[in-house]
């Protein structure tokens, strides 16, 4: 950096770390506050959830509608979380495509579809409201 020399805190004669992120309740925080290390870690998270959801739920057969749907809450809450704090990084389309990778997911169980079809019609079809739009929702409260 330029003009700048980093510190070199000690606490008992040990050296302290100095990192460009913390985690803190769930929360990934960087010095810059930009929340795409956050989304990146919910959305592999919340990935892995719906891949095994999406495993109970076959194309033909398996569960109703109501319980698909129940299910796919489970992902929705993964994404969601801590969402009015980092509501302000949807500013950029990467971020919104990120959570709606996992959602997309369980969209295409629920609504019993094919990968072929556009992630904003089966959201529609399944009648899972997109992830953007929720965290926006939240964060007006």
């Amino acid at each position: 950096m330029r003009g700048y020399d980093m510190p070199d805190p000690q606490i008992l004669g040990e050296r302290v770390a100095i990192k460009d992120q913390i985690k803190y309740l769930g929360l990934e925080l960087n010095r810059v506050l930009g929340f795409r290390a956050h989304l990146e870690a919910a959305e592999k998270k919340a990935q892995t959830t719906a891949v095994v959801l999406s495993r109970f739920m076959p194309n033909v057969g398996g569960t109703g509608q109501k319980k698909r749907r129940l299910l796919a809450t489970v992902v929705e809450s993964k994404i969601l979380y801590g969402s009015p704090i980092w509501v302000g990084a949807l500013v950029h389309q990467r971020n919104i495509d990120t959570i709606l990778r996992p959602q997309r997911v369980l969209a295409l169980r629920t609504a019993m579809s094919y990968r072929t079809v556009l992630t904003a019609a089966v959201t529609v079809v399944a009648g899972i409201v997109s992830a953007h739009l929720l965290v926006c929702e939240r964060s007006e409260k």
